[in-house]
C-alpha cells in the first residue's frame, strides 16, 4: 500500500512540475497570421526565448521581447522604435485574439 501511495505522490509532483514548466506562454510560442480591419495582414512570430517579430503586408517590421502573465501580453519593442505596450489576449486552440481597447485582432497559428 505504501508503494502505491508513493507512486501517486510522485505522479502528482511530476504533473505539477510539467504544468509550471509549460506556463501560459509556452502555448503562445509559434507563428501567427492575422488580418486587420484596414486590410493589412500581420505575421507575428513569438519565439521561445521571448523575442518576437511582427511583419505587416505594408512592409513594416517590428521586433523586441515579449512576456505573458495571466491573460496579458507585454511587448517591449526595440525596432523600429523603443517602447512597451500591454494587450489582453485569449488563446483557444490555434486561435490567438489580441485586444486593444475596443478593437481585437484574431491570429491563426501557422
Amino acid at each position: 500500500m505504501k508503494k502505491k501511495n508513493l507512486l501517486i505522490l510522485v505522479s502528482v509532483i511530476f504533473a505539477m512540475v510539467l504544468m509550471v514548466a509549460c506556463g501560459p506562454s509556452k502555448g503562445l510560442v509559434g507563428t501567427w497570421v492575422g488580418a486587420s480591419s484596414n486590410g493589412y495582414t500581420y505575421t507575428l512570430v513569438l519565439n521561445s526565448n521571448n523575442t518576437y517579430t511582427e511583419t505587416s503586408s505594408s512592409g513594416l517590421t517590428y521586433s523586441g521581447t515579449w512576456s505573458a502573465t495571466g491573460n496579458t501580453l507585454t511587448f517591449n519593442e526595440t525596432t523600429p522604435s523603443q517602447h512597451s505596450f500591454t494587450l489582453n489576449y485569449s488563446l483557444s486552440g490555434n486561435t490567438l485574439t489580441l485586444y486593444d481597447g475596443g478593437e481585437s485582432l484574431v491570429y491563426t497559428r501557422h
